[in-house]
């Protein structure tokens, strides 16, 4: 064997010891999933660009969280990725909470376990921690608690911007939220959209009745109407025709949520008239849906429970091909005894429907059977007037403006459902209007434990056959060619 042989073989060798440690020393991840949920946003990498102090990272996870879910690994993934685009200004650790010596920190942060469910000879529970603390220029934030990475990167960069934005002294203005309460029992009826919203970061002024202005630079959030006097129904139409933003949780009828569920129509109801100047009407006829909420309720006798398909109930699949970003992150949305939007497109054009009844819906006039063991399931085969209603819109004419037909939707009637994203569909809406488009984008709607659908299933079927290819076919022949070169020129040099 010549030298001029010998240096080839041996630069081969050299190379393929160079890729052994390239390879060991720098990992790339291929983000495969349809929404790249497992890559930092532009929006995040330009947060993480103008970050000028250490943000540390601290998650509280119990050790039996690694066996008992495999969004661990997801997440310690998203976490590597803050790290490294980061260029080592975002640090994070783990820390078991469990251990007795850090009980009065996990305390301090308030962070709560949860039971999970898992099979091991049976089935079992246990109780499990799993909060983050992200820690910047002497401030903190927390998140409670942490299942999955679905909505991670939005939650990690909406704190971390919040605490750059508190420690710059930026104003809060722009996230302060002004909210009008149209019924009398607010406080027992809507327990849960204050906290909601002040986790969102939004700090919320509740103006006294009756309202005589409302500033246009607040953003505003009205639930329900029965209550609003003519001047302060006057404050909300200034406030519109000034190009102010809002979100209104409205209905047509009122419903006796606490007792027998009965409803009833409004009347002479001013905010629902002062909106039909600006194209929305909000309709007193109830929506019945074939796609509802299924109820446990105790039979008449009072002998057993009954599951119960509760058409008044109404659950909305979105299928967000529009892109709306008021939408980001939702899949699923349920309402209760909605009314039906009609858009008057002659007074305002910017009116767009963006969530809707199914095509199986009918709309039920005066007088309503709203009793979960009346007879409104027939109703569906006897009717012929069926079709799609909207159930919420927005306007974009003036000021951002969205419209939800069910005044209930963030209410506590969620305790039967379990519906919590309804209330994330509420922050979404005061996102939106507060013109927060870039951290929706960041909400995804699929998480990586979701069902794997047709689609998704022929998608990993080529990868695997291109992976088949690459690694039986491609590989193997490409050292192959490189082989029967050297031969080559080695017979050839002899």
């Amino acid at each position: 064997m010549d030298k001029k042989n010998s240096l080839r073989i041996l630069i081969v060798y050299v190379l393929l010891i160079l890729v052994f440690i390239l390879t060991a020393r720098f990992h790339f991840r291929f983000d495969l999933t349809r929404d790249h949920m497992f890559t930092l946003s532009s929006y995040t990498k330009e947060i993480l660009s103008n970050l000028d102090s250490e943000v540390k990272i601290t998650w509280y996870r119990s050790n039996s969280l690694v066996q008992l879910t495999p969004a661990v690994r997801h997440i310690e993934d998203l976490l590597q990725e803050y790290h490294e685009f980061s260029k080592g200004k975002v640090v994070f650790s783990i820390i078991n909470p469990d251990i007795s010596a850090n009980a009065q920190t996990v305390t301090e942060l308030g962070f709560v376990s949860r039971q999970i469910s898992f099979s091991e000879k049976g089935n079992s529970e246990t109780d499990v921690y799993s909060g983050l603390l992200i820690e910047y220029a002497g401030q903190h934030r927390t998140i409670p608690f942490l299942s999955d990475q679905e909505t991670l990167e939005y939650d990690m960069t909406r704190l971390i911007l919040e605490l750059q934005n508190s420690s710059d002294g930026i104003s809060l203005l722009s996230n302060t939220v002004n909210l009008l309460y149209g019924t009398s029992n607010a406080n027992e009826l809507y327990p849960y959209v204050e906290p909601w919203i002040t986790y969102a970061g939004y700090a919320i002024e509740k103006p006294v009745l009756p309202v005589t202005f409302l500033d246009k630079n607040k953003p505003l959030l009205v639930i329900g109407s029965a209550s609003f006097d003519q001047v302060t129904v006057s404050a909300i139409d200034t406030f519109l025709a000034s190009g102010g933003n809002a979100v209104f949780f409205l209905s047509g009828n009122k419903v006796n949520v606490s007792g027998n569920w009965k409803a009833t129509p409004k009347t002479q109801d001013d905010l629902l008239s002062t909106l039909s100047l600006y194209g929305i009407t909000i309709a007193t006829g109830l929506l019945i849906d074939t796609n509802n909420f299924r109820i446990t309720m105790p039979s008449i006798d009072n002998t057993k429970y009954e599951y119960i398909n509760y058409p008044f109930w109404i659950t909305t699949n979105i299928n967000n091909s529009k892109k709306e970003r008021i939408l980001s992150g939702t899949s699923q949305l349920q309402f209760f005894w909605p009314s039906y939007i009609y858009l008057d497109k002659e007074l305002d054009k910017s009116l767009s429907g963006i969530v809707s009844s199914s095509k199986d819906s009918l709309i039920m006039d005066e007088p309503y059977d709203t009793d979960p063991f009346g007879k409104q399931i027939s109703l569906f085969s006897e009717s012929k007037k069926k079709g799609p209603e909207f159930l919420a819109a927005t306007s974009t004419k003036k000021g951002r403006v969205a419209f939800i037909a069910d005044e209930y939707f963030p209410s506590k009637m969620i305790e039967y459902t379990g519906s919590d994203t309804n209330l994330n569909f509420v922050v979404n809406c005061v996102e939106w209007i507060t013109g927060k488009d870039k951290l929706l984008e960041l909400k995804h709607s699929n998480s990586a434990s979701s069902t794997i659908t047709e689609s998704d299933t022929a998608t990993i079927t080529e990868y695997f056959a291109l992976s088949r290819f690459v690694n039986l076919i491609l590989i193997p022949a490409c050292i192959l060619i490189l082989f029967l070169l050297t031969y080559f020129f080695r017979k050839r040099k002899k």
